[in-house]
């Protein structure tokens, strides 16, 4: 394993640079809600985005997938360890565009996720009150039988908000 390295460099270029390595990379972000230091973090595998995440000093996830991203992606200060990346559960899904540099997120259509408990309230209550109601509704609709492209066809919202609430609900511990 290769010690952190810090690098001032702009995403798509730091991405660029890295080639197809495998590696974890952090920055510190100001979350204006949240009581302490906040950083975002970006999951690389081959120059596949695998997971991009906003933590909390206390380690609650603030947020996950597209709308992390768009908060990290402006960032131009990095800290990047060259190891093996953990996997984030997710298949690559939505293509992100940045600069010349071309990287994935997202979920499988055909993954079918199943409930593992019960959706707790006050786990939601740190959420926006549109971010709760898509996250219940998108909870709702998960019965074990019904792939991720059906609920994208019943539910009248947009696939990113599907996505990045499934992703959420997975790192809730309340989907598998």
């Amino acid at each position: 394993m290769l010690a952190n390295t810090t690098y001032d460099l702009a995403l798509p270029a730091l991405l660029q640079y890295l080639q197809d390595q495998s590696a974890v990379l952090s920055t510190p972000v100001d979350i204006p809600y949240a009581k302490g230091p906040c950083y975002g973090y970006i999951f690389l595998k081959e120059r596949t985005i695998t997971e991009c995440q906003i933590q909390a000093q206390d380690g609650t996830i603030l947020y996950r997938g597209q709308r992390a991203y768009s908060i990290v992606s402006t960032r131009t200060q990095w800290q990047v360890r060259l190891d093996s990346v953990p996997d984030a559960g997710t298949q690559p899904m939505n293509r992100l565009v940045s600069g010349n540099t071309s990287v994935t997120f997202s979920i499988l259509d055909t993954f079918v996720p199943k409930a593992t408990a019960s959706l707790d309230v006050s786990i939601l209550n740190q959420y926006a009150i549109k971010q709760r109601v898509i996250l219940r509704t998108v909870f709702a609709m998960i019965n074990g039988q019904r792939s991720v492209k059906r609920m994208k066809e019943q539910l009248n919202l947009s696939s990113e908000a599907i996505d990045e609430a499934l992703v959420t609900l997975k790192s809730m511990g309340v989907i598998e």
